[in-house]
């Protein structure tokens, strides 16, 4: 893992969610923020999820303002980004 691990220091400044951001969400759940992280360092109760992860995968590209669907076991929810960071 160590050989292939690639160091995240910051964002480019662009808004768009990807692996390193902090997503602040709403969504019928109320509001949480989840950090995008790799599948490694995922701890979902913390608030950590992977970009491999239904809620990470749809999460990313995405900027502040759009609405997301994401599709998990639990059927499918729709979150709308309030903040990127």
């Amino acid at each position: 893992i160590l050989e292939n691990a690639i160091i995240i220091t910051s964002t480019d400044g662009s808004g768009v969610v990807r692996v390193g951001s902090s997503v602040k969400v709403e969504s019928k759940n109320g509001t949480q923020t989840f950090a995008i992280v790799g599948a490694a360092e995922s701890d979902p109760a913390k608030g950590f999820i992977s970009n491999e992860s239904p809620l990470g995968a749809a999460f990313l590209g995405h900027k502040k303002g759009d609405s997301v669907d994401a599709r998990t076991p639990k059927g499918v929810t729709e979150y709308k980004i309030l903040e990127v960071k």
